[in-house]
C-alpha cells in the first residue's frame, strides 16, 4: 500500500467499523498499522471504551475502488465472560511480525520444527 491508500484505508476503518462489542467507532490512535503489502494491510483496532481488541486484515481490489476487510480475530480483556480469550498483546503482534519476516513459506519447516 502507498502512504495515500493507507491513509484512504484508515479513513475507512474510522468511517464504517464499529467496534463489535460496544459499537464504539474508532479514533486515529485506535488503529495500528501491524503491516501491509502491495494490496492488503493488516490492522489493530483497541477500543478505548471497552477494552475489545480487533485484528483486521483489509484487502484493496484490483483497480483499487474497493476495500474487502475480514477480522482475523478478536480478543477481550475479560476472560471469564468470553470463553477464557487470552488478549493478544503488542508483543504477540510484534511475534507475528518477526517470524513473518523471516518467513520462508515453507510450512513443512516450521510444523517440523514446532515438533521438536
Amino acid at each position: 500500500m502507498t502512504l495515500h491508500e493507507l491513509q484512504q484505508t484508515i479513513k475507512y476503518i474510522r468511517q464504517n467499523c464499529r467496534c463489535p462489542k460496544c459499537q464504539s467507532k474508532y479514533q486515529i490512535a485506535d488503529i495500528q498499522v501491524v503491516a501491509t503489502n502491495d494490496s492488503e494491510g493488516v490492522f489493530e483496532l483497541d477500543c478505548p471504551k471497552c477494552d475489545c481488541l480487533i485484528l483486521m486484515n483489509l484487502f484493496v481490489s484490483a483497480d483499487k475502488q474497493e476495500i474487502i476487510e475480514d477480522v482475523i480475530d478478536q480478543a477481550f480483556t475479560s476472560p471469564d465472560s468470553h470463553g477464557g480469550i487470552k488478549r493478544i498483546d503488542h508483543n504477540d503482534i510484534l511475534d507475528i511480525k518477526n517470524f513473518l519476516a523471516k518467513f520462508d513459506g515453507n510450512f513443512k519447516k516450521v510444523i517440523k520444527q514446532n515438533n521438536k
